[in-house]
């Protein structure tokens, strides 16, 4: 990522020696140490929020897609046949109004299907994640 050479290193150590002085240098590497794995920590965690978020969103639109082809195939059986009272001059209207409907109810369950998956939250935690301190009880 930042292509840090070993000369490099040695330089920036020799400047903090001459900066900070042998007595507090090592309290100074503990610390950058510190701020370093957690920061390092903090990255693999949105990482790891990205990936899961990435992997809802498709099997979201796999769902999704699966019940519009479901429904689809609902809708284009029903207009094969439609109902034996309709007279035949009426059957292309009645077969516009099945497919609207269809079309309709489609939209609706996608619609409801999304803000149920987005508003609940995730099922699993990532193992290193925080737990929320505001619900503890004690």
């Amino acid at each position: 990522m930042f292509e840090i050479g070993f000369s490099e290193l040695v330089l920036v150590g020799i400047v903090a020696l001459l900066v900070v002085g042998p007595e507090r240098l090592p309290e100074l590497v503990r610390t950058v140490g510190h701020w370093v794995g957690r920061f390092r920590r903090m990255a693999d965690e949105v990482n790891a929020e990205v990936q899961r978020e990435m992997h809802n969103a498709e099997v979201l639109r796999r769902e999704t897609e699966k019940l519009q082809q479901q429904l689809n195939q609902d809708a284009l059986e029903k207009l094969a046949s439609p109902h034996p009272e309709t007279p035949p001059g009426e059957r292309e209207t009645h077969n516009a109004e099945v497919l609207r409907r269809e079309t309709e109810k489609l939209q609706q369950q996608r619609n409801q299907d999304a803000l149920e998956k987005f508003a609940s939250p995730p099922a699993e935690t990532h193992p290193g994640a925080r737990k929320d301190k505001t619900s503890d009880p004690s």
